[in-house]
């Protein structure tokens, strides 16, 4: 330990939970040689190759699964004791604060929070990252992560509010054949007609649940995903068929 490079530590943590090198040196501000550079002295001094290169990205070996723990846990503590007698105050501060969210997040909140940080934190800067679902819990536990705003259920150790909620709607091509005019005058789409269509599915990276299947029950599975993205904010440009020979999609 007593030439032990404990920053090293830190590259250990963030390659755990992005299992990735380049995502864990964007998460740490460094390049990814130094990130793959780190990685090799954590190697050498721990005689393992503690993460393996796999299709899925880097797989802890055995050896790195039992160290994760305690690193993980020592680092949170080590962060929750420097920020506990830390004074903030947002005039002067000139922290940068990372936020995990969607794009959807980023269009529905940052044009609310900007404005007022503009304000009252102009100093301040914010860094967005968007990463696997699953991996959120971990990064706010361990500091990888300041806040995360979306549609979570994180671990009753940390603590979340309810800021907003959302209505679902359909969002269908002008030109689909389905599309009714309804006896308001508004457009309408039958129920028959709304399970039978070809639908683009938004999910995110590591979700697990979904609440439209939730809310359709036993239909869910009457549904035909022709498309399914992570990315919301593609979907309006992906239920127009420009070509106008196909069935368009419905989101």
């Amino acid at each position: 330990m007593r030439t032990f490079d404990l920053n090293l530590l830190r590259v250990f943590e963030a390659i755990s939970i992005e299992r990735s090198v380049s995502r864990a040196g964007d998460k740490l501000g460094l390049s990814q040689p130094a990130v793959s550079n780190a990685l090799n002295r954590l190697r050498e001094h721990f005689e393992d190759p503690l993460f393996v290169r796999t299709v899925l990205g880097m797989e802890p070996t055995p050896k790195a699964e039992l160290l994760a723990s305690f690193i993980h846990d020592g680092l949170a503590t080590v962060r929750a004791g420097l920020t506990s007698s830390t004074d903030f105050n947002p005039l002067t501060s000139k922290r940068r604060f990372h936020l995990l969210m969607t794009d959807v997040g980023t269009i529905r909140f940052l044009p609310l929070i900007l404005p007022i940080m503009n304000k009252i934190a102009r100093n301040i800067d914010i860094a967005i990252s968007e990463t696997n679902v699953s991996n959120y819990a971990d990064m706010l536990s361990n500091g990888l992560a300041d806040l995360a705003i979306g549609r979570l259920d994180l671990d009753p150790t940390l603590c979340s509010e309810l800021i907003h909620t959302s209505t679902y709607l359909v969002l269908v091509s002008r030109a689909h054949p389905a599309l009714k005019v309804g006896s308001n005058g508004e457009p309408t789409i039958s129920n028959e007609d709304f399970l039978n269509a070809n639908h683009v599915v938004f999910k995110a990276p590591g979700s697990t649940n979904d609440p439209l299947e939730d809310a359709l029950g036993t239909k869910w599975g009457q549904l035909r995903t022709a498309l399914s993205t992570p990315y919301v904010t593609a979907i309006p440009t992906l239920i127009v068929d420009r070509r106008a020979k196909r069935t368009p999609l419905a989101g």
